[in-house]
């Protein structure tokens, strides 16, 4: 397996791990997962082909799971309107099947033989149910979990989210539980792939910071090797001297 990195990318990688700064040698031995949000324009066909060539040069196997069902939850946080909601879902679900063909298609393209598809419904089916109680449980207490899920809804959303928070963060509250598990439950540990800056809310309880709250997760936590998250940092025009732009979650 070649270690050189591509040379024609137009990505860097910025890779934090519990202990703190890492290479892709250092985590080869993890499952690179590349989870793409549906909304995000930044997963485009440059960066997928550099995810595909990463995980051909450096990973054993990799995953890529469609980040879909959550955004029901800002449509019903935008309308009340069944008609509405009925038809952006139908939408949405059109989008998800669009994008699962044109990634697909990509990892045919660049011969990534070892990437394997891991459908956000098959993700969440395999969380287990404790761990999307707890999650929810710690939210309706109000504490410092509470505010860490309603902070990064409004870092999201911006003033959308102040008129429909607890709606705006149901977002987050279905998504969580099942990036917990797929950090510390799916076999061999996973490596996050993100165009943009890991949740601060995530180092919170893979450095034991949200115990109080959420014991059983951080116990999970604490007993694995750690969470691992790349982000992937698109080169600017002047890459020639080192000069990048991050891709900000929108």
């Amino acid at each position: 397996m070649s270690r050189q990195p591509p040379r024609t990318s137009l990505f860097d990688q910025r890779i934090e791990t519990r202990k703190g700064n890492a290479s892709l040698a250092d985590i080869a031995q993890r499952t690179a997962h590349l989870m793409i949000s549906i909304k995000n324009r930044a997963f485009d066909t440059a960066l997928i082909d550099h995810f595909c060539h990463l995980v051909t040069q450096y990973f054993a196997a990799g995953l890529v799971t469609i980040v879909d069902s959550p955004y029901i939850h800002n449509i019903t946080a935008e309308t009340s309107d069944p008609a509405e909601v009925a038809r952006r879902t139908t939408t949405l679900a059109m989008l998800s099947q669009e994008r699962s063909r044109n990634v697909q298609r990509r990892i045919r393209h660049n011969g990534a033989t070892g990437l394997n598809f891991l459908p956000w419904a098959e993700l969440a089916a395999q969380t287990p149910a404790w761990i999307t109680a707890e999650v929810l449980a710690a939210y309706n207490r109000r504490g410092a979990f509470h505010a860490a899920v309603a902070e990064q809804t409004r870092k999201i959303r911006g003033a959308r989210a102040f008129v429909m928070q607890e709606e705006s963060d149901a977002f987050l509250l279905e998504e969580i539980p099942p990036l917990i598990w797929a950090y510390y439950g799916l076999a061999g540990g996973v490596a996050d792939f993100y165009p943009g800056p890991q949740m601060p809310l995530f180092w919170d309880i893979d450095r034991g910071r949200m115990a109080a709250e959420l014991p059983r997760i951080s116990a999970l936590a604490a007993g694995h090797p750690g969470h691992v998250y790349v982000e992937l940092i698109r080169r600017t025009a002047s890459s020639g001297n080192g000069a990048v732009a991050r891709i900000e979650t929108p």
